[in-house]
């Protein structure tokens, strides 16, 4: 599996590819009965500082499993990556990638996990 800190293009539909859940991916807990207390979570992630969601993607990944966009949100909000695509903590994921600290495959699922030095 080859591995990149390189951006990737986000036009057209490459800018979805990172979206595709692997294998094995978890699940969200069930909505609790009236549904969720936070109707609008996208908002909710963009009112978070771009520090504070890098870092907790950082923390989540020093366990040196490389995961999905989608596990990542998952298991740190429990919101699918499709909630969170186009918020902050999709910004930061690539920033974090740009900056060199991630690096991801250019397969589907895309991978994501602390570079390597």
């Amino acid at each position: 599996m080859e591995w990149t800190c390189q951006p990737v293009g986000k036009d057209g539909v490459a800018q979805y590819l990172h979206l595709v859940w692997g294998e094995g991916d978890p699940e969200r807990k069930p909505r609790p009965k009236g549904g969720q207390k936070d109707r609008t979570p996208h908002h909710t992630f963009n009112k978070m500082s771009d520090e504070d969601l890098q870092t907790a993607i950082v923390e989540h990944l020093r366990d040196d499993i490389p995961r999905t966009f989608n596990r990542i949100c998952v298991e740190l909000w429990d919101k699918n990556a499709s909630i969170l695509f186009k918020t902050k903590a999709d910004q930061a994921l690539w920033d974090l990638v740009e900056e060199g600290i991630l690096e991801h495959t250019f397969e589907v699922p895309v991978l994501f996990r602390l570079r390597e030095e």
